[in-house]
């Protein structure tokens, strides 16, 4: 269903943001409307009318935020405010800049965004209605800081951090929020209508009762959600990608280093006498192959670092190196 930000008959209704969790499918559901319609989609009655609904899989949310909100207050609210206090000649540019910049945020598929463009627009049209314009305006303000601050002071990086809970619990801010069990349904939907923080820390709760993290990746620097704090990449995609390199890394150092070069040549050999040792040869020989072999690492590893730190040449280190495998 489309909003239209334009001046038009009030609702009677309250919108609200509306948010899911399965933890079973591992889905988030995040609905934008009035409280009557929302329960009615819950129901899935087909002749329901929301803003916006949409079923993701659980991390969504914060992991695709697109808006950090640093223009809502002079692009979105600050025009609206001043029309509140203009006549009626200059509020037509005041309200239509603000309405082209809700309209952009509406567009940007970011529940966040859409959500404070509905609020924000339909705040302003419930602030001209009273004759006192200057009560009216202040109330406008109060109604609205809720949603916006959170936005400028919260940008998706720090959403992601389990430690902006402790921010938030800190702030002072609002944190009224509903929660819902509605019938004919087995799920739980919590509901906010001034301020996302309630959202954010309903939110973290959750994962960490399910034991789920946010993660950055080292190879493409994508958020994802992970199931343990040690995961450090998103996708086998990645995780080839970071062995591919590593082998890379290693085949330029070997060949920059020609005695890295033998030193892999020399542990390799030994390798393939240890595999083959453990196909033919008894216990005791085995033991004794794997004990020289464990030594001579141990040698060469000490005289790689000598030659590193210049307390020995590659010359000496290749020479000592061609003579094991004699």
């Amino acid at each position: 269903m489309e909003y239209h930000f334009k001046r038009q008959e009030i609702s009677g209704d309250r919108v609200l943001f509306a948010l899911s969790l399965d933890k079973k499918s591992g889905k988030e559901r995040i609905l934008i409307g009035s409280e009557t319609e929302i329960i009615k989609k819950l129901w899935n009655d087909p002749d329901a009318m929301v803003y916006y609904d949409e079923i993701h899989p659980i991390g969504t949310l914060f992991i695709n935020k697109r808006s950090d909100g640093t223009d809502w207050t002079d692009r979105g609210f600050m025009p609206l405010w001043n029309a509140l206090h203009s006549n009626r000649w200059k509020q037509p540019e005041l309200e239509q800049a603000a309405s082209d910049f809700c309209a952009k945020m509406y567009q940007s598929g970011d529940p966040f965004a859409i959500y404070t463009a509905i609020r924000l627009w339909d705040g302003y049209l419930r602030a001209r209605e009273p004759r006192d314009r200057e009560r009216a305006a202040e109330l406008f303000k109060i109604d609205l800081a809720g949603l916006i601050s959170p936005l400028e002071k919260y940008s998706a990086e720090n959403l992601l951090d389990r430690s902006i809970t402790d921010a938030i619990r800190q702030s002072g801010d609002e944190m009224k929020m509903d929660v819902w069990y509605p019938a004919r349904t087995d799920m739980e939907c919590v509901t906010a209508y001034r301020s996302f923080l309630p959202i954010i820390m309903y939110y973290h709760a959750r994962l960490s009762d399910w034991s789920l993290y946010f993660r950055s990746c080292k190879v493409c620097g994508r958020i994802f959600l992970a199931k343990s704090q040690k995961y450090t990449m998103c996708s086998d995609k990645c995780r080839q990608e970071m062995k591919t390199q590593a082998k890379r890394d290693f085949d330029a150092r070997a060949i920059e280093n020609g005695y890295d070069h033998l030193y892999k040549n020399e542990t390799q050999r030994w390798r393939n006498q240890l595999n083959k040792a453990k196909k033919n040869a008894s216990p005791d020989q085995l033991e004794v192959l794997e004990k020289s072999y464990q030594a001579l690492r141990k040698e060469a590893l000490k005289r790689k670092n000598h030659v590193k730190s210049g307390r020995s040449t590659e010359r000496e280190f290749t020479d000592w190196i061609l003579l094991q495998s004699l």
